[in-house]
């Protein structure tokens, strides 16, 4: 009865584990595109492995990550001041694109979360968001 129990066990908690969320959008926003010089370490920490880091021709950079264990990929794109302006988060799930959906009434100002629907990636179908973060010019800095 115990061995039926643990493998009753392993199976919802390995079922679970699966469809565990890896990135909330808060993470992306606060953790990954505010604290830019931290990135690589809060993300190997959510299991995600840096596939490419390169330059840009158009300027800027821009760093992939993939995680393994759920699937996921993030495109990191960077300016020529070397900061986060926008994160494209791919989802392996429909429930995990929906879960990660933000209403635009709750962003900040300079705050979007574009729904870009389903793409591929390597054979396989992904749920595309992009989130992207602009600072608003003070009326100081325009003149």
């Amino acid at each position: 009865m115990k061995q039926k129990t643990a493998i009753l066990t392993a199976l919802i908690v390995g079922t679970l584990s699966f469809h565990a969320q890896t990135l909330t959008p808060s993470n992306i926003w606060y953790d990954v595109i505010n604290n830019h010089n931290n990135t690589d370490n809060l993300l190997h920490k959510k299991g995600f492995k840096l596939k490419y880091n390169a330059p840009k021709k158009q300027g800027g950079g821009l760093s992939c990550y993939f995680n393994k264990q759920y699937n996921e990929w993030l495109f990191i794109h960077n300016n020529e001041q070397n900061q986060t302006t926008q994160v494209s988060y791919l989802l392996p799930t429909l429930q995990k694109y929906l879960k990660n959906m933000v209403d635009k009434k709750q962003l900040l100002a300079g705050e979007d979360v574009e729904a870009k629907g389903k793409t591929s990636m390597d054979n396989r179908l992904y749920y595309h968001l992009i989130y992207t973060f602009q600072k608003p010019e003070l009326p100081s800095a325009k003149k």
